[in-house]
């Protein structure tokens, strides 16, 4: 299935094995198509009646079919004719099909065992683009695709037929006599996602499915930070990727800024063990990777009735609750814009009047009961408030409250590369301790171990650097375009951006001789260095970090309750390794 299906992505564990998406150029069908009898009279319209013999003329005198005829099948089930000249019937076929005569999806599919070519038009076709041989050179520069659609350069062909009547060049220059179509793109093979990474070729295959997956994780700032009630997560600013590929422009989006580029040197230090990242301080001071987290509170008061009415309005001390601050809060239960909300703070003011009868019924005595219903924020989300809207509904009264929090990068974080090459954030190493470059005299943005990069093949990480970092000094875009021209390999390319870096003045292999910031001394190796995209994906640490001294309790067994989005503890449970730390808990905090 080259060129329908990705050959690069396959999920983990027990689903193994199958198939997540399509290839980059795939199509599933989804046009009204022709009724089986007019999809007939074309074929019979279209100069077809010289080499069609009717079924009741063969078998008034049968014979066996030779290498050049067959029975033709049409998607109805029944045989309908025997083709005398097939090279004739499917020269004929293909120019109705590419001049539009008939839906432009309908395929062939030739089964020499049965001296038969099945002939079928349906929806739900896996289908794909690809450029006629014979009119290849009329493809320019200033023609789009639906434009080569139409004149028919270009034809949709289907799976069955690309395998059994088909002969496909991957590039012009592997293109032979004997080749009826080309490859609009070597990448063609890949999905969406795997053709988006450079230099995948040098790539370990599993890493592309891991990068698959990471995608859906990446924080990106193209997303709209209010969207309901829905929390959404925004990053400040991100920039080009300095290495794309060049079937990123096929893509929605593709190249365009998803994370930031960054400075990165190879260098083992303490706090970057295995896949940790050492990450310099006024690299986080500058803003670089933060996110903003915008959370929206929904609360609706219906309209007074003879049992309960519901206000928003600030509580009385009567009412309010402890260890909890109204302090951002107006009379009207309203944050002011701009107000800052701690996590765990009242972010709604709203109360509920109940009236309860009580005493005989003939009396109809009542009792106005008041409690406070305000909403809450979350504990580990403290911002600024962005949105204050109260709305006048026939429902009753909505108010709508985003409270924006400020996430720069910490201890914990995780980021990743386009090749999958993810890190934890191990240690924000101040500037003045930073090992420096003497070529530049400027501590890099990163440091990785260069043991997280052995195991893990990506190769293409490397070329990545080395083209960035040669982009950056000639600031030229265009040589960071990846060609993606597969069998010719990509040392051309590499060759050019280190002769681009030895024109500038840098080492043509990326290495270069640093400095530790702390000693003053030398380094002894070598140390290689570029500019990688790094993104940061939605595993925050600031999310999973979470301790209370108090909060809500089951209403059952009045304990604690559990899950950190509950409010809730980590109970201590009852096993070996817990019960034997305790005891040694008070000697830990005195060490």
């Amino acid at each position: 299935q080259y060129g329908y299906v990705c050959a690069a992505f396959t999920p983990d564990g027990e689903s193994t094995g199958l198939v997540y998406e399509r290839a980059l150029t795939a199509k599933i069908t989804v046009e009204p198509l022709y009724s089986t009898r007019r999809f007939l009279q074309h074929i019979l319209e279209l100069a077809m009646g010289d080499i069609l013999m009717p079924m009741s003329e063969y078998m008034d005198e049968p014979y066996s079919l030779g290498d050049n005829q067959r029975f033709l099948h049409l998607h109805t089930g029944v045989i309908s004719a025997v083709i005398t000249d097939l090279e004739a019937f499917v020269g004929r076929f293909r120019h109705i099909r590419r001049s539009r005569r008939i839906n432009q999806h309908a395929y062939m599919m030739d089964r020499p065992d049965n001296n038969m070519l099945l002939i079928q038009c349906q929806e739900g076709l896996l289908t794909r683009p690809l450029v006629i041989a014979s009119r290849q050179k009329e493809i320019t520069a200033s023609l789009t695709f639906d434009q080569a659609l139409e004149r028919g350069i270009i034809e949709y062909v289907a799976l069955a037929e690309a395998y059994t009547m088909c002969t496909i060049a991957v590039d012009i220059d592997l293109f032979t006599p004997e080749c009826t179509h080309i490859e609009l793109t070597q990448a063609s093979f890949l999905g969406i996602e795997a053709a988006s990474v450079p230099y995948v070729t040098s790539e370990q295959g599993p890493r592309l499915s891991y990068f698959a997956s990471q995608r859906k994780q990446i924080i990106t700032s193209s997303c709209d930070p209010r969207r309901g009630a829905i929390q959404t997560t925004q990053l400040w600013t991100s920039m080009r990727n300095m290495v794309v590929p060049k079937t990123a422009k096929m893509i929605p989006g593709g190249g365009e800024g998803r994370g930031v580029p960054m400075t990165v040197a190879f260098l083992a230090l303490p706090g970057n063990q295995e896949d940790a990242i050492i990450i310099k301080k006024s690299t986080v001071e500058f803003g670089a990777l933060s996110i903003s987290t915008v959370r929206t509170y929904v609360s609706e008061a219906a309209p007074a009735n003879t049992t309960y009415s519901e206000t928003f309005e600030l509580p009385g001390k009567v009412l309010s609750r402890r260890n909890v601050s109204y302090n951002a809060l107006e009379k009207d239960g309203m944050p002011r814009k701009g107000a800052y909300i701690k996590g765990g703070n009242i972010v709604i003011g709203k109360t509920r009047s109940t009236r309860k009868h009580f005493g005989p019924v003939q009396q109809n005595r009542t009792m106005l009961k008041r409690r406070d219903i305000s909403i809450m924020s979350h504990k580990d989300e403290s911002g600024l408030v962005v949105v204050s809207n109260v709305s006048k509904l026939p429902t009753g009264t909505r108010t709508e409250v985003s409270v924006s929090t400020t996430r720069h990068v910490i201890i914990g974080d995780k980021l990743s590369t386009d090749s999958a090459q993810k890190g934890v954030i191990g240690q924000i190493m101040p500037t003045e301790d930073c090992p420096f470059s003497m070529v530049t005299g400027c501590p890099v943005d990163l440091y990785v171990s260069p043991l997280s990069q052995t195991s893990r093949m990506t190769m293409n990480s490397k070329l990545s650097a080395i083209t960035g970092k040669a982009v950056c000094a000639s600031a030229n875009l265009e040589l960071g375009i990846d060609n993606q021209e597969f069998h010719k390999g990509n040392r051309a390319h590499i060759e050019e951006c280190e002769r681009v870096l030895s024109d500038a003045g840098f080492n043509k292999r990326g290495t270069e001789m640093f400095c530790d910031g702390r000693t003053g001394e030398m380094i002894e190796a070598d140390v290689f260095t570029g500019i990688i995209s790094y993104y940061r994906l939605n595993h925050l640490a600031a999310k999973k970090c979470h301790a209370r001294s108090f909060g809500p309790k089951d209403i059952i067994h009045r304990q604690a309750r559990e899950r950190r989005r509950y409010h809730g503890n980590n109970k201590l449970r009852e096993r070996r390794g817990v019960l034997f730390v305790l005891p040694f808990l008070p000697v830990f905090f005195f060490l």
